[in-house]
């Protein structure tokens, strides 16, 4: 019962959260778990996440008095812009998230077939959260593949494990999409002369915002190209895109320094 009942809060947070890379993620467990054959009763409590909005639009910073500001003053204004020639990613600002997460290497062998003996399997693996990009697609593909293959009941504490994986596995990819979006998006900003300083600092704090993640901070830690790379890879065309323009696979050991509100 107490297994069940997990399986269901750990579907409820995989499957719940409405964009294109969660909605994938989702889908991909929902498929792992109809095709053992089990009918199974699950209330699935949708956790509603609103979108990441923007503080500002071009619209109604155009809706007010409009300004003539040159580029050089925008340069210039409250929050620094970001450098236009920079590395692929940014260092994470904010407070640091724990020196373990998103480092540890860890292999992953077949879980037991036998559930008696799954709860301990589970138990001995590190925490997602520790575990680097490699590891953490590794264990994701993995157990996919269980599940799929029947080897284990999508019931189970095996299943249980994989929500945990794909939680924290979402979360990664919604951190490099956010992160590649405002990072692209910027630059066409400061060049408007449509838009005012507000909106400008609007804009650069926003982008701030990814980098303070928690999952930004984690994902950054080791290479991403396992993420890029996987197999259905659950990045936005866009941000793959992207990276692609730079050595993602060492993108990590670069960091490029910056924050709107220190000049």
């Amino acid at each position: 019962m107490k297994g069940r009942m997990a399986l269901v809060l750990g579907m409820a947070l995989s499957l719940g959260i409405p964009n294109a890379s969660a909605q994938s993620l989702k889908d991909r467990f929902k498929k792992a778990a109809q095709k053992v054959g089990k009918q199974a009763k699950e209330t699935v409590v949708q956790t509603v996440v609103p979108k990441e909005v923007k503080t500002a639009t071009k619209t109604a910073s155009k809706a007010g008095k409009k300004t003539s500001t040159s580029k050089s003053t925008k340069s210039g204004g409250s929050t620094v812009n970001i450098p236009l020639n920079h590395n692929a990613l940014f260092a994470p600002l904010g407070t640091p998230v724990d020196a373990k997460k998103g480092r540890t290497s860890a292999s992953v062998s077949k879980p037991p077939k036998e559930e008696s003996k799954q709860p301990a399997w589970n138990e001995a693996r590190p925490s997602v959260d520790e575990l680097d990009n490699k590891s953490l697609v590794a264990e994701f593909v993995l157990l996919e593949d269980c599940i799929v293959s029947r080897y284990v009941s999508p019931s189970g504490p095996i299943a249980v494990r994989f929500g945990i994986v794909c939680d924290e596995l979402r979360a990664r990819v919604r951190a490099l999409d956010g992160f590649a979006e405002n990072c692209e998006e910027l630059p066409d900003t400061y060049a408007d002369e449509d838009v005012d300083q507000s909106f400008i600092d609007s804009a650069n704090r926003t982008f701030a915002g990814c980098l303070k993640r928690d999952s930004y901070h984690r994902v950054v830690r080791s290479s991403i190209a396992p993420i890029i790379e996987m197999k259905g890879c659950e990045l936005n065309g866009r941000t793959v895109s992207y990276f692609k323009k730079y050595d993602y696979a060492n993108a990590h050991k670069q960091l490029t320094q910056w924050n709107p509100d220190k000049k």
